[in-house]
């Protein structure tokens, strides 16, 4: 049997379009001063609506972004950052990963920070505020993180690229951790579900994946973690339970180790409720 090139453009945009999902885990708006570091487990998108008198700016080891009205900022999963940001600034920082197959970060190969100026985006994500809200502004929000990252990942091009059916063979363990964030998978649990040697499975994981087995699924338990901080108003001591730790100071040492601020630090700077 044999295909045309048009029937195999076709199978591949459906392909990928099965395994492709936009996951937004946090929004947050309004004035955030201070200065801090960090590094989360999920992309962010940083659009300014109004700089501070006093130059903001978010930097890496390698460049600085000036934050000035109009200007936006793509930050990607898992780069450490540093905050300066002076009182008078507002902007809207959306939270989400681009997941290729469940658990998968598409944009995990991306190792620079984005920038630029797009004053005309102003009105559009301002409108996300209106009262009441309506579920047209869900599909707003969508097409607002599509428009900014698709030159982005044009731009990465085959940098960010990693095959589907090969990574397929690891989607028993990508479910277990998305259903079970709460426990701490242990390198020889995860080569005991995909029915492999450890040494084995730790060498084609990294190899196909990209990252060590452990941290991958680190990164997983700190964005689960971190979901819970913001989006419930349960105690730190019961989310520190819910993910099984023995106490609020080990649950705080490995959300400080995984992104740079304690759980308390977290919600404060991060939380939508400015």
């Amino acid at each position: 049997m044999y295909f045309t090139y048009k029937e195999i453009i076709l199978w591949f945009l459906f392909t990928i379009a099965t395994y492709l999902k936009l996951n937004i885990y946090n929004i947050a708006c309004g004035t955030f001063t201070g200065k801090w570091s960090c590094s989360l487990p999920f992309n962010r998108l940083i659009y300014i609506f109004q700089g501070s008198s006093v130059p903001s700016r978010i930097s890496n080891s390698e460049t600085t972004f000036e934050m000035t009205s109009g200007r936006w900022l793509f930050i990607p999963e898992g780069m450490s950052v540093q905050h300066e940001q002076h009182e008078g600034l507002f902007l809207i920082s959306l939270h989400f990963n681009l997941e290729l197959i469940t658990g998968i970060e598409y944009m995990h190969g991306c190792s620079a920070m984005y920038m630029g100026s797009a004053p005309e985006k102003r009105e559009e994500f301002l409108s996300l505020f209106e009262t009441p809200p309506k579920i047209s502004d869900v599909f707003m929000l969508q097409k607002l993180i599509w428009e900014f990252i698709q030159p982005i990942v044009s731009a990465e091009g085959e940098h960010l690229w990693n095959q589907p059916d090969h990574l397929v063979r690891y989607q028993t363990l990508f479910d277990a951790f998305r259903h079970q964030p709460q426990r701490d998978f242990s390198v020889a649990e995860m080569a005991k579900i995909m029915k492999m040697g450890r040494e084995s499975f730790i060498k084609h994981f990294t190899e196909e994946v990209g990252t060590p087995p452990k941290l991958f699924f680190l990164r997983h338990r700190a964005a689960a973690a971190a979901k819970e901080l913001l989006a419930t108003d349960d105690s730190i001591r019961e989310i520190a339970e819910r993910f099984r730790f023995s106490d609020e100071f080990y649950f705080s040492r490995f959300l400080k180790r995984m992104t740079g601020l304690s759980p308390r630090e977290y919600r404060n700077k991060m939380s939508f409720r400015q």
